[in-house]
Protein backbone atom coordinates (compact mmCIF):
# COMPACT_ATOMS: atom_id res chain seq x y z
CA UNK A 1 0.00 0.00 0.00
CA UNK A 2 1.14 3.51 -0.73
CA UNK A 3 2.23 5.31 2.44
CA UNK A 4 0.19 8.37 3.25
CA UNK A 5 1.26 11.42 5.19
CA UNK A 6 0.15 11.39 8.81
CA UNK A 7 -2.18 14.20 9.82
CA UNK A 8 -0.60 17.04 11.72
CA UNK A 9 -2.58 16.14 14.84
CA UNK A 10 -0.73 12.80 15.05
CA UNK A 11 2.77 14.26 14.76
CA UNK A 12 5.19 12.51 17.08
CA UNK A 13 6.61 13.99 20.25
CA UNK A 14 10.02 12.54 21.10
CA UNK A 15 11.92 13.13 24.32
CA UNK A 16 15.38 11.74 25.04
CA UNK A 17 17.09 11.44 28.41
CA UNK A 18 13.96 10.80 30.48
CA UNK A 19 16.12 9.18 33.14
CA UNK A 20 18.32 10.09 36.09
CA UNK A 21 20.40 12.29 33.80
CA UNK A 22 19.46 14.74 32.52
CA UNK A 23 15.82 14.26 33.56
CA UNK A 24 16.24 14.17 37.34
CA UNK A 25 19.44 16.25 37.49
CA UNK A 26 17.78 19.11 35.59
CA UNK A 27 14.74 18.86 37.88
CA UNK A 28 17.02 19.55 40.85
CA UNK A 29 18.58 22.54 39.08
CA UNK A 30 15.16 23.93 38.17
CA UNK A 31 14.12 23.62 41.81
CA UNK A 32 17.10 25.58 43.18
CA UNK A 33 18.09 27.90 40.34
CA UNK A 34 16.21 30.86 41.85
CA UNK A 35 18.59 30.76 44.83
CA UNK A 36 21.53 31.53 42.53
CA UNK A 37 22.39 34.62 40.53
CA UNK A 38 25.33 32.69 39.07
CA UNK A 39 26.12 28.98 39.14
CA UNK A 40 29.90 28.65 39.15
CA UNK A 41 30.12 24.87 39.37
CA UNK A 42 27.99 21.75 39.45
CA UNK A 43 29.12 18.34 40.64
CA UNK A 44 26.81 15.38 40.00
CA UNK A 45 27.55 11.78 40.92
CA UNK A 46 25.96 8.36 41.16
CA UNK A 47 27.35 5.46 43.18
CA UNK A 48 25.41 2.19 42.89
CA UNK A 49 25.65 -0.63 45.38
CA UNK A 50 27.89 -3.51 44.35
CA UNK A 51 24.93 -5.93 44.38
CA UNK A 52 22.58 -3.61 42.50
CA UNK A 53 21.40 -4.72 39.08
CA UNK A 54 23.53 -3.49 36.19
CA UNK A 55 23.27 -4.35 32.54
CA UNK A 56 25.55 -4.98 29.59
CA UNK A 57 24.57 -1.77 27.79
CA UNK A 58 25.60 0.38 30.77
CA UNK A 59 28.89 -1.50 31.04
CA UNK A 60 29.61 -0.99 27.35
CA UNK A 61 28.78 2.70 27.62
CA UNK A 62 31.26 3.21 30.47
CA UNK A 63 34.00 1.30 28.68
CA UNK A 64 33.72 3.53 25.59
CA UNK A 65 34.99 6.65 27.39
CA UNK A 66 37.57 5.21 29.80
CA UNK A 67 40.75 7.23 29.37
CA UNK A 68 39.25 9.29 26.54
CA UNK A 69 39.15 13.08 26.54
CA UNK A 70 35.74 14.41 27.59
CA UNK A 71 33.84 17.51 26.56
CA UNK A 72 34.13 20.42 28.99
CA UNK A 73 31.83 23.29 29.88
CA UNK A 74 32.35 26.54 27.90
CA UNK A 75 34.19 28.23 30.77
CA UNK A 76 36.41 25.26 31.64
CA UNK A 77 39.76 25.30 29.80
CA UNK A 78 41.22 22.18 31.47
CA UNK A 79 41.43 18.77 29.82
CA UNK A 80 39.45 15.98 31.43
CA UNK A 81 39.51 12.23 30.79
CA UNK A 82 37.11 9.38 31.46
CA UNK A 83 37.37 7.76 34.92
CA UNK A 84 39.99 10.28 36.07
CA UNK A 85 39.81 13.24 38.51
CA UNK A 86 38.94 10.94 41.39
CA UNK A 87 37.62 12.19 44.71
CA UNK A 88 35.85 10.85 47.80
CA UNK A 89 32.20 11.71 48.32
CA UNK A 90 30.49 11.36 51.69
CA UNK A 91 26.89 10.14 51.52
CA UNK A 92 24.37 10.12 54.34
CA UNK A 93 24.00 6.58 55.68
CA UNK A 94 26.28 5.08 53.00
CA UNK A 95 29.52 6.72 54.10
CA UNK A 96 32.34 7.58 51.70
CA UNK A 97 32.48 6.40 48.09
CA UNK A 98 35.20 6.89 45.48
CA UNK A 99 34.06 8.83 42.40
CA UNK A 100 35.58 9.27 38.92
CA UNK A 101 34.69 11.50 35.97
CA UNK A 102 32.27 10.15 33.33
CA UNK A 103 30.65 11.24 30.07
CA UNK A 104 26.90 11.99 30.12
CA UNK A 105 24.55 14.29 28.14
CA UNK A 106 24.50 16.75 31.07
CA UNK A 107 27.97 17.96 30.07
CA UNK A 108 26.51 19.38 26.85
CA UNK A 109 22.99 20.27 27.91
CA UNK A 110 23.12 21.77 31.39
CA UNK A 111 25.81 24.48 30.94
CA UNK A 112 23.92 25.95 27.99
CA UNK A 113 20.61 26.12 29.83
CA UNK A 114 21.81 27.17 33.30
CA UNK A 115 25.03 29.08 32.50
CA UNK A 116 27.19 26.73 34.57
CA UNK A 117 30.88 27.62 34.62
CA UNK A 118 32.28 24.18 35.47
CA UNK A 119 30.49 20.85 35.48
CA UNK A 120 31.55 17.37 36.49
CA UNK A 121 29.58 14.15 36.38
CA UNK A 122 31.12 11.20 38.18
CA UNK A 123 30.30 7.62 38.98
CA UNK A 124 31.73 5.47 41.71
CA UNK A 125 31.87 1.80 42.55
CA UNK A 126 31.15 0.74 46.11
CA UNK A 127 34.06 -1.71 46.00
CA UNK A 128 37.30 0.30 46.07
CA UNK A 129 39.29 -2.52 44.45
CA UNK A 130 36.94 -2.53 41.47
CA UNK A 131 36.91 1.26 41.28
CA UNK A 132 40.71 1.48 41.16
CA UNK A 133 40.85 -1.40 38.69
CA UNK A 134 38.70 0.61 36.28
CA UNK A 135 40.90 3.64 36.96
CA UNK A 136 43.97 1.61 35.97
CA UNK A 137 42.30 0.56 32.71
CA UNK A 138 41.47 4.22 32.03
CA UNK A 139 45.13 5.18 32.49
CA UNK A 140 46.20 2.40 30.14
CA UNK A 141 43.91 3.74 27.43
CA UNK A 142 45.02 7.31 28.07
CA UNK A 143 48.68 6.28 27.72
CA UNK A 144 47.99 4.71 24.34
CA UNK A 145 47.70 0.99 25.13
CA UNK A 146 45.55 -0.47 22.28
CA UNK A 147 42.66 -1.88 24.33
CA UNK A 148 39.24 -2.55 22.80
CA UNK A 149 37.43 -2.53 26.14
CA UNK A 150 33.82 -2.48 24.86
CA UNK A 151 34.48 -5.78 23.05
CA UNK A 152 35.23 -7.39 26.44
CA UNK A 153 32.19 -5.91 28.19
CA UNK A 154 30.51 -9.28 28.79
CA UNK A 155 33.57 -10.74 30.52
CA UNK A 156 34.21 -7.59 32.54
CA UNK A 157 30.59 -7.48 33.71
CA UNK A 158 30.86 -11.09 34.81
CA UNK A 159 34.09 -10.31 36.67
CA UNK A 160 32.33 -7.38 38.32
CA UNK A 161 29.75 -9.77 39.77
CA UNK A 162 32.51 -11.89 41.32
CA UNK A 163 32.93 -9.09 43.88
CA UNK A 164 29.24 -8.89 44.84
CA UNK A 165 29.86 -10.80 48.05
CA UNK A 166 32.02 -7.90 49.27
CA UNK A 167 29.40 -5.18 48.78
CA UNK A 168 25.82 -4.13 49.45
CA UNK A 169 22.76 -3.26 47.38
CA UNK A 170 22.75 0.33 48.68
CA UNK A 171 23.52 3.27 46.40
CA UNK A 172 23.10 7.00 46.10
CA UNK A 173 23.14 10.12 43.95
CA UNK A 174 24.45 13.55 44.85
CA UNK A 175 24.38 17.04 43.38
CA UNK A 176 26.48 19.91 44.73
CA UNK A 177 25.66 23.33 43.29
CA UNK A 178 28.01 26.20 44.04
CA UNK A 179 27.70 29.83 43.00
CA UNK A 180 26.61 33.24 44.23
CA UNK A 181 23.27 34.55 45.37
CA UNK A 182 21.60 37.82 44.37
CA UNK A 183 23.77 39.77 46.84
CA UNK A 184 26.97 38.31 45.44
CA UNK A 185 27.67 36.09 48.43
CA UNK A 186 28.89 32.49 47.95
CA UNK A 187 26.00 30.06 48.03
CA UNK A 188 25.93 26.27 48.01
CA UNK A 189 23.17 23.69 47.83
CA UNK A 190 23.72 19.96 48.36
CA UNK A 191 21.14 17.35 47.37
CA UNK A 192 21.22 13.60 47.94
CA UNK A 193 19.20 10.49 47.25
CA UNK A 194 20.06 7.34 49.19
CA UNK A 195 18.45 4.12 47.94
CA UNK A 196 18.74 0.99 50.04
CA UNK A 197 18.15 -2.71 49.34
CA UNK A 198 18.69 -2.61 45.59
CA UNK A 199 16.08 0.01 44.65
CA UNK A 200 18.57 2.48 43.17
CA UNK A 201 18.22 1.13 39.60
CA UNK A 202 14.48 1.81 39.78
CA UNK A 203 14.97 5.57 40.04
CA UNK A 204 15.87 6.25 36.38
CA UNK A 205 12.38 5.26 35.22
CA UNK A 206 10.69 7.94 37.35
CA UNK A 207 11.12 10.84 34.84
CA UNK A 208 9.82 8.56 32.06
CA UNK A 209 6.70 7.81 34.11
CA UNK A 210 6.13 11.52 34.71
CA UNK A 211 6.45 12.32 30.99
CA UNK A 212 4.22 9.41 29.98
CA UNK A 213 1.48 10.80 32.22
CA UNK A 214 1.91 14.26 30.72
CA UNK A 215 1.72 12.89 27.18
CA UNK A 216 -1.39 10.89 28.00
CA UNK A 217 -3.11 13.92 29.52
CA UNK A 218 -2.14 16.25 26.69
CA UNK A 219 0.07 18.36 28.94
CA UNK A 220 2.94 18.23 26.42
CA UNK A 221 1.61 19.90 23.26
CA UNK A 222 3.56 20.22 20.05
CA UNK A 223 5.76 17.81 18.14
CA UNK A 224 9.42 17.14 17.50
CA UNK A 225 12.42 15.88 19.43
CA UNK A 226 13.72 17.44 22.62
CA UNK A 227 15.99 16.43 25.53
CA UNK A 228 14.40 15.88 28.91
CA UNK A 229 15.80 19.05 30.47
CA UNK A 230 13.53 21.08 32.72
CA UNK A 231 10.52 18.94 31.76
CA UNK A 232 10.12 17.21 35.12
CA UNK A 233 9.81 18.81 38.54
CA UNK A 234 11.05 17.46 41.86
CA UNK A 235 7.49 17.48 43.16
CA UNK A 236 6.44 15.20 40.31
CA UNK A 237 9.31 12.80 40.89
CA UNK A 238 8.39 12.52 44.58
CA UNK A 239 4.88 11.46 43.66
CA UNK A 240 5.82 9.04 40.89
CA UNK A 241 8.67 7.37 42.75
CA UNK A 242 6.00 5.33 44.49
CA UNK A 243 4.99 3.89 41.14
CA UNK A 244 8.51 3.18 39.92
CA UNK A 245 9.22 0.63 42.67
CA UNK A 246 8.44 -0.10 46.30
CA UNK A 247 10.21 3.03 47.48
CA UNK A 248 9.91 4.93 50.72
CA UNK A 249 10.47 8.68 50.36
CA UNK A 250 11.70 10.69 53.29
CA UNK A 251 12.72 14.34 53.28
CA UNK A 252 15.09 15.36 56.06
CA UNK A 253 17.24 18.32 57.02
CA UNK A 254 20.53 17.81 58.80
CA UNK A 255 19.40 19.61 61.99
CA UNK A 256 16.52 17.17 62.31
CA UNK A 257 18.91 14.27 61.79
CA UNK A 258 21.10 15.48 64.63
CA UNK A 259 18.06 15.96 66.83
CA UNK A 260 17.21 12.28 66.32
CA UNK A 261 20.67 11.18 67.46
CA UNK A 262 19.22 9.15 70.33
CA UNK A 263 17.42 6.99 67.77
CA UNK A 264 20.05 6.88 65.06
CA UNK A 265 22.98 6.58 67.44
CA UNK A 266 26.24 8.46 67.99
CA UNK A 267 25.98 11.29 65.46
CA UNK A 268 27.28 14.04 67.72
CA UNK A 269 30.86 12.95 67.25
CA UNK A 270 30.57 12.78 63.49
CA UNK A 271 30.28 8.98 63.49
CA UNK A 272 28.21 7.50 60.67
CA UNK A 273 25.02 5.98 62.09
CA UNK A 274 24.82 2.23 62.23
CA UNK A 275 22.89 1.00 59.21
CA UNK A 276 20.59 -1.29 61.17
CA UNK A 277 19.86 1.51 63.61
CA UNK A 278 18.91 3.78 60.72
CA UNK A 279 16.59 1.19 59.20
CA UNK A 280 15.00 0.52 62.59
CA UNK A 281 14.58 4.18 63.52
CA UNK A 282 12.80 7.20 62.12
CA UNK A 283 14.47 6.81 58.74
CA UNK A 284 12.79 3.44 58.23
CA UNK A 285 9.44 3.09 60.00
CA UNK A 286 7.84 -0.26 60.69
CA UNK A 287 6.66 -1.51 57.28
CA UNK A 288 3.68 -3.23 58.88
CA UNK A 289 2.02 -0.09 60.14
CA UNK A 290 1.03 3.27 58.71
CA UNK A 291 3.68 5.96 59.26
CA UNK A 292 3.11 8.59 61.89
CA UNK A 293 3.20 12.29 61.16
CA UNK A 294 6.69 13.42 60.21
CA UNK A 295 7.90 10.00 59.07
CA UNK A 296 6.86 10.42 55.44
CA UNK A 297 4.68 8.16 53.34
CA UNK A 298 5.49 4.46 53.49
CA UNK A 299 5.40 2.72 50.14
CA UNK A 300 7.63 -0.28 50.71
CA UNK A 301 10.32 -1.84 52.86
CA UNK A 302 13.22 0.13 51.49
CA UNK A 303 14.41 3.71 51.83
CA UNK A 304 15.07 6.57 49.49
CA UNK A 305 16.21 9.44 51.69
CA UNK A 306 16.49 12.83 50.07
CA UNK A 307 18.48 15.35 52.08
CA UNK A 308 18.39 18.97 51.08
CA UNK A 309 21.43 20.69 52.51
CA UNK A 310 22.06 24.43 52.49
CA UNK A 311 24.96 26.66 53.43
CA UNK A 312 24.19 26.52 57.15
CA UNK A 313 23.65 22.77 57.33
CA UNK A 314 27.16 21.37 57.53
CA UNK A 315 29.41 19.56 55.11
CA UNK A 316 28.00 16.05 55.20
CA UNK A 317 28.02 15.85 51.41
CA UNK A 318 31.17 17.85 50.79
CA UNK A 319 34.19 16.51 48.99
CA UNK A 320 36.42 14.35 51.11
CA UNK A 321 39.97 13.11 50.73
Amino acid sequence: ARPTAAPASSAAKLCGGASTVPGLSSAVLEHYRKEFAVIDSLRVGISPGQKAERGLATTQSILTFLGKQLKTAPGDTRLHYGWQDMYRQTYPVLGKRWMARCDVPDLDLLPRRYGIGQIQFSAGMENALLHFGIWALAWAVRLGVPLDLPRHATFLLRANHWLDRFGSADGGMHMIIRGRDASGKPHERQWFIVALRGDGPQMPCVPAIVLARKLASGAMPGAGATPCVGMVTLAETRIDSAIAATLFLLFLAIPALFAAADVLGGLEGGVRPDREAVEAGVVHPDPDREPADGEGGRVGRTVVAELLLGDDQGQLGAEGG
